[in-house]
This record gives structure tokens, sequence and C-alpha cells, in this order.
């Protein structure tokens, strides 16, 4: 039975690590989503720049 609770207080704790690495996921994809736009924005009209946006 002890061995049961600690299995679910793992599960809970590894669940919780799992949603802040998610998170962090995707405020890296905000980020490079972002800097890339910056880059596109700095290349002269034609088509580099449509290829990039």
């Amino acid at each position: 039975m002890k061995q049961r609770i600690n299995s679910k207080k793992s599960g809970i704790i590894y669940a919780k690590i799992a949603a802040v690495v998610y998170v962090l996921w995707g405020i890296l994809h905000l980020y490079s989503a972002k800097q890339v736009y910056d880059l596109a924005q700095s290349i002269d009209e034609g088509m580099i720049k449509g290829r990039v946006l």
C-alpha cells in the first residue's frame, strides 16, 4: 500500500515537471519565431524575404 502512494506522488511530480517543460518549450518557440521575424525585417525586399516570412 505504501509503495502505491509513493508511486502516485512520483507520478504527480513527473506530470508537473512535464507541464513546466512543455510551457518552456512553447516559450522557446515563440522566442524563435520572434527572432526569425526580426531577421526577416532586416532583409531587403525580394524573394529571400518572402521565403523567410
